[in-house]
């Protein structure tokens, strides 16, 4: 990273990255934490959670986040207690959601856990929760609008733009680099405020190129996000910055 990224990598935030799923993700931690570089670590089942809690237990600045993603909810439902039981002691919870490639059916079951999971985070909102909304976009929001009142971020939003339009302002939409080229991303760039945007690699599952993108690669976004916005690269982590503090004082005055 150049001088000024070096400067700036404490105010950077990657608000989706699976470090598990990485082929040495105990040295990706402590390169993070020596950068001192923010990250939501999201996980999609309860065995994936309870591995990455005791990776990161030494990493201040990585915060496991309990998920269970909407594809695995079947293999898992029959665990949902154990989910449940742990909501209330933690802040971070993702990636959790809907999945609507599935048949109808599982897309109930999906609905079902779904909210069992925002009413128990509902009981103090003071949760961050980072959202899997493929082809579930309106369906998402709505939930999560009608049950959730604290911080919710969707991430890589491809629903429609007019209901990303309509969510209440405890909903983020984070952004990454497969985003920033694609129509939809650019059309949700240019119809969202910049306060309502933050920063998410996705990795390893997007890539630069063909190497997996890593959380430092969050500058990509940012200089395509300060191009669009003429801003400066520092105004403009500034800005991404201030929009993840706001997120964080808005639970801890829950």
């Amino acid at each position: 990273m150049s001088k000024l990224w070096d400067k700036l990598s404490k105010n950077i935030v990657d608000t989706h990255c699976h470090i598990l799923d990485y082929p040495t993700p105990f040295k990706l931690a402590e390169e993070l934490d020596q950068k001192n570089i923010s990250v939501h670590a999201v996980t999609t089942e309860l065995d994936e959670f309870q591995e990455l809690e005791l990776l990161l237990k030494s990493f201040p600045t990585l915060y496991p986040s309990l998920g269970l993603f909407p594809l695995k909810v079947p293999q898992e439902i029959h665990r949902l207690d154990e989910y449940l039981e742990l909501i209330p002691n933690l802040t971070y919870i993702g990636e959790i959601g809907l999945d609507f490639t599935v048949s109808e059916e599982e897309q109930t079951l999906q609905i079902t856990i779904f909210k069992e999971i925002l009413n128990e985070c509902a009981k103090t909102n003071d949760k961050i929760l980072s959202l899997h909304s493929r082809r579930a976009g309106k369906e998402t929001l709505e939930l999560v609008k009608n049950l959730y009142q604290g911080p919710a971020i969707m991430h890589w939003y491809s629903g429609p733009i007019e209901d990303a339009l309509n969510a209440p302002r405890n909903i983020y939409f984070s952004v990454n680099t497969a985003m920033i080229k694609s129509r939809n991303g650019k059309e949700l760039l240019k119809a969202l405020k910049p306060e309502q945007i933050l920063t998410e690699t996705d990795g390893p599952y997007v890539k630069i190129g063909e190497t997996p993108s890593r959380p430092e690669d969050i500058r990509v976004v940012i200089e395509s996000l300060a191009n669009k916005w003429d801003k400066t690269v520092e105004d403009t982590v500034a800005l991404l910055n201030g929009n993840h503090q706001s997120m964080m004082k808005s639970i801890s005055a829950s």
